[in-house]
C-alpha cells in the first residue's frame, strides 16, 4: 500500500498521477481504476472532491482529478487500479488530501 500526502486550496483543480513503472509485472498494462473519497472528520463518503470516480489509465500511469473541497477538511482518497489481467494485478494507493485556504484555520 502506498500513501501520498498533499494539500490544496478549495479553488484549485489538480490531476494526480500514480506511476506503476516499478510494480507492473511484465506483460500487464494498467487497464482501469476507480477512486472514492472519505472525509477524515466523520468518515463519510464525499466524492464531490473528485471530478470523476473513474481514473484515467495510460500505462504505466493512472490519474485522478480533484477539485473543490471544504477548507479545513482532510480527504482520504482510495484509488484501486486494475491491470489488463485483473486476476494477476490489482494495486491500491491512497491520496490523503488536506484542503486549506490561505488565512483560514
Amino acid at each position: 500500500m502506498v500513501t501520498l500526502y498533499r494539500s490544496k486550496t478549495a479553488a484549485e483543480k489538480f490531476i494526480y498521477y500514480f506511476d506503476f513503472t516499478n510494480s507492473l509485472p511484465s506483460g500487464i498494462t494498467v487497464a482501469s481504476g476507480t477512486a472514492t473519497a472519505t472525509k477524515a472528520s466523520d468518515g463519510t463518503t464525499d466524492d464531490t472532491i473528485l471530478v470523476s470516480t473513474t481514473m484515467t489509465a495510460a500505462t504505466p500511469l493512472a490519474s485522478i482529478q480533484v477539485t473543490g473541497g471544504t477548507s479545513g477538511e482532510t480527504y482520504r482518497i482510495k484509488c484501486t487500479v486494475v491491470g489488463s489481467t485483473a486476476a494477476s494485478w490489482t494495486k491500491v494507493v491512497y491520496l490523503v488530501l488536506r484542503v486549506q485556504d490561505p488565512f483560514t484555520a
